[in-house]
């Protein structure tokens, strides 16, 4: 025979608290909304929230954020923006350096909603596709292949020395 709590917590649209947590529960009688003893919260359906905490991430209407202290004792920060409420109207995802107050000093790594990414530092494996771009420093390459115009103003190609008289 089942204990008056047990009758209880299985009720539709039943709500109430036993010495093991509080319950509300939907039409159905399935527990929508349940706590326990250790202070675990289960909850079913959608959670909607313009402010708050979720696992140390800052909740905001804009963008949901993290600051840590790394092993170096500095202070970085990830945020993902909310369209059209990002510090500069087009960034996604921001990861970068901050103060002890949470703003970015420097940004290392940056997402834009067209699909435009800024690192400063990266390794990339696997093909590179690119229709056009710019390239600073040394190039350095086991094997290729070039198609069109190479223009060089030094440098050795095939053994013949280009310079610049």
């Amino acid at each position: 025979m089942p204990t008056n709590e047990e009758s209880i917590r299985n009720l539709p649209g039943a709500f109430g608290a036993t010495w093991s947590g509080f319950f509300a529960n939907n039409a159905s009688g399935d527990h929508v909304f349940a706590t326990d003893s250790n202070g675990n919260l289960s909850i079913t359906g959608t959670i909607t929230a313009n402010a708050g905490k979720i696992g140390g991430w800052d909740v905001n209407n804009t963008s949901l954020s993290k600051i840590a202290t790394s092993s170096d004792s500095k202070y970085y920060r990830v945020r993902l923006y909310a369209p059209n409420n990002a510090q500069d109207s087009d960034t996604a995802i921001s990861v970068g350096e901050a103060n002890s107050a949470g703003s970015f000093i420097s940004e290392f790594f940056k997402v834009k909603y067209d699909g435009s990414i800024t690192a400063t530092k990266a390794t990339i494996t696997g093909t590179i596709y690119a229709d056009s771009g710019y390239f600073a420093g040394i190039l350095s390459a086991a094997t290729g292949s070039f198609s069109g115009m190479i223009t060089a103003n030094e440098g050795i190609i095939g053994g013949w020395e280009i310079t610049n008289n």
